[in-house]
């Protein structure tokens, strides 16, 4: 799924994740998710979450009612390449915002 917003992992659980999936459902989005860990030049690590959709339109629907960032999965590469390149561009992505 080519569209997909992050979310940092501890925002989308207890009621928000009953928010998220609500939405979800009420709007017949199908979304998917996944984490990622990123690791900042500090060291720091955080969890974040990837609310991935197959159609731009409900990445935009998704994007406006819950914010996040805009995580483009062609500048990263696959899922099965390093950690780091996937921090990168959250990185990258979130200093545009």
């Amino acid at each position: 799924m080519p569209h997909q917003i992050a979310l940092p992992d501890d925002i989308c659980t207890d009621r928000n994740f009953t928010l998220i999936r609500r939405f979800v459902s009420e709007h017949g989005l199908t979304c998917r998710t996944r984490t990622v860990t990123a690791v900042w030049e500090d060291g720091k690590q955080e969890q974040w979450r990837l609310h991935c959709f197959a159609d731009r339109a409900a990445a935009a629907a998704f994007l406006d009612r819950f914010g996040g960032i805009v995580f483009d999965p062609k500048r990263t590469g696959s899922p099965a390449e390093l950690r780091s390149r996937h921090v990168r561009a959250l990185h990258q992505i979130s200093a545009m915002v």
